[in-house]
């Protein structure tokens, strides 16, 4: 079908998108949020269940059976959760973008996102590590998780908030290092000093 239809008017014309390519692209904008919310939760899953089984002296849990488990019978579970937490992304994006205020629509996904996002997204997260301890369902762990924060809430928020801080910390260090890494092999390749140069303020 086509993307584009040109449209005329009185002294001129115009381009438009006909309204299932409209549909075509949103679509294809939420499942990408889908991918990347799964590809998250699978990540978090092998974490948890390496942390885990060396926390618990399971010597045998290895890094890469983790992750094979995180992409193979842990999937349901995780679809479930990812789904959870692309539809609040997709809330999130409507409710911080600009003019949101003009918008009904806006104001009371804005609302939404005032009340709960935080405390939907924690709680998904912690469905997730409790399914990488139990192996049971996404709504099973999510019960589980759900009777654990209730006896310790506080523990929990405060673990939540420093494990995303620390989370983050690393990754920018790691994309740091690894961008700097690459300079050095640049320069190194090239005969060029502009890494050097830079560290000791020359540029």
């Amino acid at each position: 079908g086509k993307v584009f239809e040109v449209v005329q008017f009185p002294g001129g014309c115009g381009i438009t998108r006909p309204a299932y390519a409209t549909n075509i692209l949103k679509f294809q904008n939420f499942w990408l949020l889908w991918i990347v919310a799964y590809l998250n939760s699978a990540k978090l899953t092998a974490t948890a269940m390496h942390m885990g089984g060396w926390y618990f002296g399971q010597q045998n849990r290895s890094a890469l059976r983790s992750v094979k488990t995180s992409v193979t019978t842990s999937i349901p579970a995780l679809s479930i959760g990812s789904l959870i937490t692309a539809v609040v992304d997709k809330i999130v994006e409507v409710a911080t973008q600009d003019f949101w205020w003009t918008n009904p629509g806006g104001c009371a996904l804005r609302l939404l996102y005032a009340c709960f996002q935080g405390c939907i997204m924690a709680m998904t997260r912690f469905a997730i590590i409790t399914h990488a301890f139990t192996g049971g369902s996404f709504f099973s762990s999510g019960r589980d998780a759900y009777q654990v924060m209730k006896k310790n809430f506080v523990g929990g928020f405060v673990t939540n908030r420093v494990g995303r801080s620390v989370v983050a910390n690393v990754s920018q260090l790691v994309a740091l290092g690894i961008g700097l890494f690459c300079w050095h092999l640049i320069d190194k390749d090239n005969n060029f000093t502009t890494l050097k140069d830079s560290l000791s303020g020359k540029l």
